[in-house]
This record gives C-alpha cells, structure tokens and sequence, in this order.
C-alpha cells in the first residue's frame, strides 16, 4: 500500500492517488481540508454511501449526504498514536513503527477503525486484515445511549440516523413541505397511500406513508436497514425515511413510469402484462 503517482515528462507530478482519499488512509497519507472520506453501502456493498468524514470548525466530522448536508457527530480531542490531528490535517501514521500492512478505514457503521495485517499461518486464501483500534466507538455508543434515553416511545425525533448504510432522516415537517402537505397521490394499497415529492434540488421522490405501524418501532427500523442495503439495477431504491412519533414514512426513487402494479393490473388488458 502507498501512493501512486503520475509523473509528466519533465518528472513533474501530475496526479497522485494520496489526493483522493476514498474511505481509507495509509500511512503517510493526509486528509485535507476540503477533502473527505465517503464510507462504502454497506460490507457487501463497495459502492460510495452516504456517510462521509471531513475537517469541519478544526474538528473531525461526520455527516449524511443529503440536502443540505446533516451533520451528526463532530470529534473534541481525537488523540489517538495512529493518526495526528492538528485542527486542519488528519494524517495516517505507521503504529508500531515496525508494523507492515496498516490503514484507517472509514466503516459504513460510521465507525473510523485502524486495521492491519493479522497473522496469515490459519489463512491460506487471502490477506488477513485484524482490527487493531475503533477509534470512535465509545464516542458513538455514549450519543446513541444518551439520547435513546431521551426518547419517548414511538418517537425517534431525537435520533440521529446511525443505521448500517446510513439513510437520511426527515423529520415529518420537512416531508409535509417536500409533498405539499401530501396533496398528490400517486396510489393506495393496503399498508399506505403513496405520494409525490420534490426535493429542493427538483429531484422526484416516491413518499410511502404507512398506516398502523406506530408502535413497531424495532420492525420498521430493522426493514429499513435490509431494504436501505439493497441496491439492484431492476429494484426501487430506499433513499431516506421518517419515524417520528406514529408516522411511519418511506421514501423512495421515483418510478417514471409508475408502479409494478398499474402494469400487472392494467385497467386495459391490452396494456398489462400476463
């Protein structure tokens, strides 16, 4: 592991892997200002997600991509003997010295953890990586635990987003506003009605309000979690969600042509599918 890099003629240094950082430092490489980690989907999943890590006020912070960004968690004192902070440049080092193989890695649990080279002797097929230090655990327990016990039942108002693949939260004022107060209706089935919405950058979205989930708190987070990890070229995408007090809310991409259903269903025969 190290740094590529791309010389021109004149030897100069045209491009070089250390200045796009992407959910991993190496030793000797930094994080800049301006510069971010993006942690990937989920552990199957090496696409980009939506949980990134930047400088932000002198403080190492983390956030959800979404519009505008939401920012969850920012670092007072990140000391730690695998990396140097100085307010401004977050740089990898090498701990021990001696040790080979060694990298910070940015998890899609929002976790920075240092991995390195375990012992190969038991792994014939592969690089053994061991994880060495979480150096955000304790930090994201104590948010999670405090503010849990804030909350009352059925309400996640109070709850930051800090799900494996990190899906954005709406509240459900901002999804009042995103839907005109749910005034257009794109369907109606057992379990909800389904509205139309515009994000403020002017992309659609499907907003699925579900009906008499209120008080299944822990199964509506759990099928958040495995539907938001699932990404699939032939799939709707889950992209964000709501769960505050007894509204239970969906948001997905937005089907141009509608849902499965009105083609399987087709008030023409001619038009659906058998």
């Amino acid at each position: 592991m190290g740094n590529l890099v791309l010389f021109d003629k004149r030897k100069r240094v045209i491009w070089q892997s250390f200045d796009h950082p992407t959910d991993c430092l190496v030793p000797g490489q930094s994080l800049v200002s301006g510069q971010k980690l993006t942690a990937s989907v989920s552990a199957y999943n090496s696409s980009q997600g939506l949980l990134s890590l930047t400088i932000l006020n002198a403080h190492l912070a983390t956030y959800v991509a979404s519009d505008p960004p939401q920012y969850y968690y920012a670092s007072d004192d990140p000391d730690s003997r695998y990396y140097s902070f100085d307010g401004k440049t977050l740089t990898a080092l090498q701990y021990p010295p001696t040790s080979t193989g060694q990298f910070i890695k940015l998890g899609h649990d929002g976790h920075l953890r240092v991995y390195q080279l375990g012992n190969l002797e038991n792994n014939l097929f592969g690089v053994n990586w061991k994880e060495v230090d979480d150096i955000f655990t304790r930090v994201f327990s104590a948010i999670f635990k405090k503010r849990s016990q804030k909350s009352k039942a059925g309400d996640f108002s109070n709850l930051e987003p800090i799900l494996p693949g990190i899906l954005t939260r709406f509240s459900y004022n901002e999804l009042k506003i995103i839907t005109e107060d749910f005034s257009r209706q794109l369907g109606k089935g057992g379990f909800g009605s389904v509205y139309e919405g515009t994000l403020r950058n002017g992309t659609k979205i499907a907003v699925k309000h579900l009906d008499g989930l209120g008080q299944l708190k822990e199964s509506f987070l759990t099928e958040v979690k495995t539907v938001g990890g699932i990404h699939h070229i032939n799939l709707v995408k889950l992209i964000r969600f709501c769960a505050e007090k007894s509204h239970r809310i969906l948001i997905y991409e937005y089907m141009v042509n509608g849902s499965l259903d009105r083609w399987i269903k087709h008030e023409k025969q001619e038009n659906g599918l058998t």
